[in-house]
């Protein structure tokens, strides 16, 4: 989105959605206004007869023409029964419609035909590639995976090097560059992600604020101004939490039946927490190899800091079973009996949290310390990636590369103001800030290479939520009952993946 600014995406967008939507290409290339053109005669061409192009983010050749050649999108569900398809888990007319109307504008301007098959179920998807690359068919032209469990197809040669492809252009914002970056292999990548994607913005993790309980409590405190003066820290966090504890029944213990500050699953968030307070799984050394960096002094700093705010300060955090947080922890919040909610941005769009009486704000998860250079970001690990497997006819390769870069071009422009502009910021959120507030969450996105292909590595992407407990305050010894796994691991991984670097040239 750093392409274009947030408030000419939301134009578009509110222009989109009231049916006026039209293309930005009613100006030359320095900004000024066409002269009219003239006919073969002095009769001048009427503002209706005079044609305008449509000015995109990308680079591709303003003709292309492909021949109504049929490309053929292969999603994957998610653990939540849903397709990550090119509308990924997106609900709204709004964006819906901006969907249709980007893949109708697609196919006109590129001549190519969009066609989504039936989506692989999860967990389903590597054995479903598999299938089809053994015996060789030519099924499908484009697999929209699941990242952490589809992504280690490419080490199994599965899937080709998009480096090697013409039209793909992964330096532009709509592609997520430092996702993309942090995913890839000295350069190479063989998945791609970014705005093309909806999860890349809903599969976000961060806080929701209750207002009602802030004002009770902290009506003379700015918690946007906290935020944007980076001092939004672990600390601070346990000390906003303490102070609205309370045993609203009287019955001497404080349970889900009470009034809390903040309560964490036992679970991913843990992950998303460590992300946020700077956890660094590997590194990328001078000679661009990966180096396992996670078991470091740093990753000890973080554990002690989440272990001394989940268990050790006392009427900090209300802890919950994996199974039961969603609920639980959603029901308390709507119900105005927790302030501080970690959430994934999809969950605003929820029923309970969309029909709230009282308002809340959407801040970033916080940070380590005041030192720490940023917030960071972590997305949950079924992000949508997209890739192209080995069956894909090589005479289709121009086609599909285009199909893919204008999608994710278009989706910046369109799809992506519908869903985030219109949906995030002025619907499900209730005021101006949490929409900044939001911009920072999109905008630092953060990761590593081992995290991301943490499946393929000894598991070490769970790492932080397994070893997570009340008994322990040091990671010592599951550093070294790990190590040697994940050298031996990411060896194996990296080794494949230089093995297949050719693959698609």
């Amino acid at each position: 989105m750093k392409a274009m600014s947030r408030w000419v995406c939301l134009i578009l967008a509110l222009l989109m959605i009231i049916g006026i939507f039209v293309g930005c290409g009613s100006t030359s290339s320095d900004g000024k206004d066409q002269e009219t053109k003239q006919g073969t005669g002095d009769k001048e061409t009427t503002p209706e007869e005079t044609e305008t192009e449509e000015s995109y983010l990308d680079n591709l050749p303003k003709t292309m023409d492909f021949n109504e050649t049929e490309i053929r999108f292969l999603p994957v569900t998610t653990s939540h029964g849903n397709s990550v398809s090119m509308g990924d888990e997106a609900t709204g007319d709004n964006v819906q419609a901006a969907i249709m109307d980007r893949n109708g504008a697609l196919s006109e301007r590129l001549n190519i035909i969009i066609e989504l098959l039936p989506e692989a179920g999860y967990h389903e998807m590597p054995a479903t590639v598999a299938l089809a690359v053994s015996s060789g068919s030519d099924d499908y032209d484009v697999v929209i995976g699941y990242c952490s469990y589809d992504i280690g197809m490419a080490q199994n040669g599965y899937m080709i090097n998009l480096s090697n492809l013409n039209y793909l252009d992964f330096s532009q914002s709509y592609w997520g560059s430092e996702y993309m970056k942090a995913m890839s292999y000295k350069g190479i990548n063989f998945w791609a992600t970014g705005d093309i994607s909806l999860t890349y913005t809903s599969f976000s993790y961060a806080f929701l604020v209750n207002s009602k309980l802030w004002n009770d409590f902290y009506s003379d405190q700015n918690i946007y101004q906290i935020v944007r003066d980076k001092e939004w820290t672990i600390e601070l966090l346990g000390d906003f939490a303490a102070g609205v504890t309370t045993d609203l029944n009287g019955d001497g213990t404080k349970d889900r039946d009470d009034l809390w500050g903040f309560a964490m699953q036992d679970g991913h968030f843990i992950m998303a927490m460590a992300t946020a307070c700077g956890v660094q799984y590997s590194q990328v050394n001078e000679d661009g190899d990966i180096e396992i960096t996670l078991d470091s002094p740093e990753t000890e700093d973080i554990y002690y800091v989440l272990h001394e705010l989940f268990f050790d300060r006392e009427n900090v955090t209300l802890m919950l079973p994996l199974n039961e947080y969603d609920d639980v922890s959603k029901d308390m919040f709507a119900q105005d009996r927790l302030m501080f909610w970690n959430m994934n941005m999809r969950d605003l769009q929820k029923e309970e949290i969309r029909s709230m009486t009282s308002d809340y704000m959407v801040i970033p998860m916080p940070m380590m310390d005041d030192v720490q250079d940023d917030y960071y970001n972590m997305l949950q690990d079924g992000v949508g990636i997209y890739g192209i497997p080995t069956t894909a006819s090589h005479a289709k390769y121009d086609a599909i590369a285009a199909t893919l870069e204008a999608m994710a071009s278009m989706s910046a422009q369109s799809v992506l103001p519908a869903y985030y502009d219109y949906s995030l910021k002025f619907k499900y959120s209730r005021d101006e800030e949490s929409g900044k507030m939001i911009d920072i969450i999109h905008d630092t996105i953060h990761a590593d290479f081992a995290f991301i292909w943490g499946d393929n590595i000894g598991d070490i992407t769970w790492f932080m939520y397994r070893n997570m407990n009340k008994s322990s305050k040091s990671l010592a010894s599951a550093f070294k009952s790990n190590r040697s796994v994940w050298e031996t691991e990411l060896e194996a991984l990296t080794e494949a993946l230089d093995r297949f670097v050719d693959n698609g040239a």
